[in-house]
């Protein structure tokens, strides 16, 4: 915020002129907040919303003074946001120096020593290695340099891993430092928070809201559209009314006499109720002589002539910029150089843009440090300091230049306006420059910046090379959506005739808005990189972009165009001998066939392509046809088989370090280990798949864990607990247009609202999951979900006593098997015959029961497979679970629970009394547990090992 307090020279020493006037109301709900911090000990999520100049910060220093009131060990820390692209986590850096009393004039590297050595001090104790990795995880994340530290230069593939495992250890962390006395957080200017920095503010109120952490989030009001984390507190300074504006500019006119009422009403009436206004025109009318020093500056007066004929402009802009006007041209000049660097920059940056016009040069070593230009410079820049328009800035982001920040952003954007269009253009492009040539780490942090310059300096190709570096990097850093935005801006700058460049950009766009679930978005870049294909006849390039397509297609369950696009691409491939995408595009057909039940031509495609890619010796390629065989047998029931080639897969993909493919392979393993019976095996698959799935970004197979999770809570009793899963899996699918997904995210929700007594949903839900799975043919999901729809129909006609209804749905689950039935799944199968048996023996046909159950039985042992628990859908009006701990199953903080859901499971003797709460399902074929609880058993310490894992997967409601 605009934040000027220095007194002006009339005022009376000892007297304040900054009192927080109008919010008396507003600083008690603040300081309640921190009350109920203390008092239940458990965190809060807090907005405090203003305008620009609202006073904001006036309101923070009261509140501070007032929390410490409250509890004399409370710890109040501040920081600044600031737009940071390619270091979108270094407020938290900014945080912690507070925090510790970290010297701000310390570089990135002693900043990082002497955090470890903090860290480690505290919470080292017996366990000092896992102190140690805290630290140097989380200076990783928020940008300290720890010497010797593993992730100080990670590789690609490492720094996939690193920011949600720096994430839970900057979360445990801080509950660390709460553990004894309640902290304070705040996070100013949170509105110019990037969305990967926003994220990170979600988990970290998430995980901190059992410790005493008041998270207070201080911008203005868009941030309130920017951040949604569910059961925060909002806080709106509005604007003043006349009489608290006419008490402010009382305050700061203190020590002059006789202020006439016109001047009073004047000001009050341009100020709109901003206190930062009533300010900016008092200096205004300063600068402008209005008020005057007498008696040798011993009394100040006002002018009333000078008053009289002064123009007062309307707005806070207007104001600001006639109070400009009126500084010397030179410190003007300075103001305007240093505008177009940005809200902060660099003393080198200055005299770089001097020296372009100076006539001093610089022809050998006599000349070094004899420049008195530079010393002028200094002065000027101590002068606007000391006139409070310029701050020097504390950060050493660039080591050896000082850094100085616009106190006013109003301030910078004036001068920018002011300096001539010429000038800037030319000052921007030597900007760019004078980027280009600092450290190279500097430069990797500044990608952004400097294609902005260059941008705006006229240098458009150059600008987007720069914007493609900024976009991989982002991508490699799991900032997705900031990548998309920064190759969008790369092809913007590309030429229509740079077909190679564009085509690269947009396979990046359609890769990046594919794996964020934004397939129309994805499908409209590969069509375009298709065109430029066939412009240049790049049979190759017009290949991938098919393959990709299809791949597409074959998502949203548009099976006949998948087909169509990879045989188009195969045809290509085969036309430039390309062996690789060859075996690339039989991989996508296999999967085509495995995913409308036909698996011997999908196990004869994918043998193909094993037999190409073990003579390409491509261990990526094999790993993923492994994987894909792998999953046709488990489709078969085949576990052995499917172990072995999943386990295949997962080594070479884990010496890859194939995240993307490890974590599907997790999943898929998990199943193997469920059906088995072998849950706890199970759930460390999922939980780890779905760790890499949150921290890649992978929404498409985020909604597919989300699912599983939810059937797993279910199975174990806890409807309330499946919740949010289905909620979040439900959003993720139909955002993304995933209907395979879409439709078995379905199959549950229906059985999760019969579990919660909504029959009506129920019904209504298993039919739309019939219709998505028959829209995209997927014959699997038609079976499981008329097996569905049955039981449900059965269940709501037995409560109210219709005999036909429950015929129809028997008649339904009947229909559902025999079409399952068609299909080689033999698990499913068995797993619809188990369910049906069960229903029989609920309505007492006991005969018919023990005909279906032995059918089942058999199956499961003619597989080699029995799943661990098969449970009974709730028939009758089921309220919430009973376990305290169910509502907040899916957040971090509530793991403890998680233990308990097991044992529920397996306990019921599902035999002889049905209960409502239905022993742990059998449809082992379903995946993960609500296992996100599983990490509490690290300690809130600094050992951050086994927390990585688990907080990271915790769903966000």
């Amino acid at each position: 915020e605009d934040r000027d307090t220095t007194p002006f020279p009339w005022n009376i020493k000892g007297v304040p002129t900054d009192n927080l006037v109008g919010r008396k109301a507003e600083l008690e709900d603040a300081v309640n907040q921190v009350r109920e911090v203390v008092k239940n000990w458990g965190g809060k999520l807090v907005l405090l919303l203003g305008a620009r100049g609202i006073g904001t910060s006036t309101f923070l220093s009261r509140l501070e003074k007032k929390a410490r009131a409250i509890d004399q060990d409370l710890i109040w820390a501040q920081a600044y946001c600031r737009e940071e692209p390619t270091r979108p986590y270094a407020v938290f850096g900014r945080l912690l120096r507070n925090l510790l009393e970290i010297p701000p004039q310390l570089d990135d590297w002693m900043a990082g020593e002497r955090f470890q050595h903090d860290v480690v001090e505290r919470f080292g104790g017996e366990n000092i290695a896992d102190a140690t990795e805290v630290a140097q995880l989380v200076s990783f994340l928020v940008g300290f340099k720890i010497e010797g530290s593993p992730y100080l230069s990670p590789s690609e593939d490492d720094a996939r891993t690193l920011v949600p495992r720096a994430s839970q250890a900057l979360t445990r962390l801080l509950c660390g430092f709460a553990d004894k006395c309640p902290f304070v957080l705040v996070l100013d200017a949170a509105h110019q928070a990037t969305s990967p920095l926003m994220a990170l503010i979600d988990l970290v109120a998430e995980g901190t809201a059992h410790s005493p952490i008041m998270l207070l989030l201080v911008g203005q009001p868009d941030l309130r559209e920017a951040q949604t984390a569910h059961g925060r507190h909002t806080i709106e300074l509005g604007p003043l009314g006349r009489a608290d504006c006419a008490k402010v500019l009382r305050a700061l006119l203190t020590g002059i006499a006789d202020v006439p009422e016109d001047l009073m009403a004047r000001v009050v009436d341009k100020s709109d109720g901003n206190p930062y206004a009533i300010r900016t025109i008092v200096r205004y009318l300063h600068e402008t002589g209005v008020l005057q020093p007498t008696d040798g500056g011993k009394r100040w007066t006002v002018d009333e002539t000078v008053f009289f004929d002064l123009d007062i402009p309307d707005t806070l802009d207007g104001v600001a910029s006639a109070r400009l006007q009126a500084i010397e041209p030179m410190e003007r000049a300075v103001l305007q150089r240093a505008s177009v660097v940005g809200s902060c920059f660099w003393f080198g940056s200055l005299v770089m843009l001097q020296r372009l016009d100076s006539d001093f040069s610089l022809l050998g070593p006599e000349g070094v440090g004899k420049d008195t230009e530079i010393l002028e410079l200094k002065k000027i820049l101590n002068r606007l300091v000391n006139r409070e328009i310029l701050t020097r800035s504390p950060d050493k982001i660039l080591p050896g230049e000082d850094m100085y920040t616009f106190r006013s952003e109003l301030d910078r954007e004036i001068l920018y306006e002011q300096c001539p269009a010429r000038k800037r253009h030319r000052y921007h492009r030597m900007i760019a420059h004078w980027l280009e040539v600092q450290p190279a780490r500097f430069v990797e942090s500044q990608l952004a910046m400097i294609a902005r310059h260059l941008e705006i300096g006229g240098e458009s190709l150059k600008a987007a090379q720069y914007y493609q570096r900024a976009g991989k990097r982002s991508r490699l850093n799991h900032h997705n959506e900031q990548a998309v935005t920064f190759y969008e801006e790369a092809l913007r700058l590309v030429g229509q005739e740079e077909v190679p460049n564009r085509m690269n950009i947009l396979f990046a766009l359609g890769s990046l808005h594919a794996l964020l679930g934004k397939n129309e978005e994805a499908i409209l870049q590969y069509r375009e990189m298709l065109r430029s294909a066939w412009i240049m006849r790049s049979r190759n390039k017009g290949a991938v972009a098919l393959n990709k397509l299809g791949q597409i297609f074959r998502r949203v369950g548009d099976y006949d165009d998948a087909r169509e696009h990879l045989g188009k691409a195969l045809q290509l491939f085969r036309s430039v001998h390309d062996v690789r995408g060859i075996a690339g595009v039989l991989d996508d057909l296999g999967q085509v066939h495995w995913l409308q039940g036909e698996n011997s031509k999908a196990l004869l495609t994918f043998d193909r392509s094993k037999k190409l890619r073990t003579q390409l010796k491509d261990p990526r390629g094999l790993s993923l046809t492994l994987h894909y065989i792998g999953c046709t047998h488990l489709g078969l029931g085949n576990y052995v088989a499917a172990e072995k080639h999943l386990l295949d897969a997962l080594a070479l993909r884990r010496k890859l370090r194939d995240l993307s493919g490890m974590s599907i392979t997790l999943n898929n393993l998990g199943v193997i280990y469920w059906n088995r019976g072998a849950t706890s095996k199970a759930k460390d698959a999922w939980l780890e798949s779905l760790h890499i799935c949150k921290e890649e970004g992978n929404r498409p197979v985020t909604a597919m864990l989300m699912s599983n999770l939810a059937e797993a809570c279910m199975a174990g009793g806890d409807y309330e607990g499946a919740t949010p899963y289905l909620e979040e899996a439900e959003q993720i699918s139909e955002r993304g247009g995933d209907r395979r997904t879409l439709a078995s995210v379905l199959v549950n929700a229906a059985k999760h609202a019969m579990g919660m007594g909504k029959h009506a949903a129920a019904i209504a839900c298993a039919h739309r999951a019939v219709e998505e799975s028959r829209a995209i043919g997927n014959l699997r999901l038609v079976g499981m979900a008329q097996v569905a729809l049955g039981n449900i129909t059965v269940g709501t006609s037995k409560q109210v006593g219709e005999v036909q209804g429950i015929e129809d749905g028997l008649t339904q689950m009947l229909e559902g098997i025999d079409t399952l039935s068609g299909i080689d799944t033999g698990v499913d199968q068995a797993a619809a015959l188990e369910e049906l048996g069960l229903v029989y023996r609920r309505l007492n046909r006991n005969a018919d029961a023990d005909v279906v159950l032995k059918k089942a039985e058999e199956i499961y042992k003619g597989l080699g497979v029995r799943p661990a628990v098969a449970y009974e859908l709730p028939w009758g009006t089921v309220g919430p679970s009973p376990s305290p701990k169910a509502a907040p199953a899916p957040k971090k903080k509530a793991a403890p629970k998680k233990k308990a859901a097991p044992k529920k499971k397996a306990a019921p003797k599902k035999k002889a009394a049905p209960k409502k709460k239905a022993a742990p399902k059998k449809k082992a074929a379903p995946k993960k547990k609500a296992a996100p609880k599983k990490k509490v058993a690290p300690k809130k310490k600094a050992a951050p090992k086994k927390s990585k894992s688990p907080q990271k997967t915790t769903p966000k409601k």
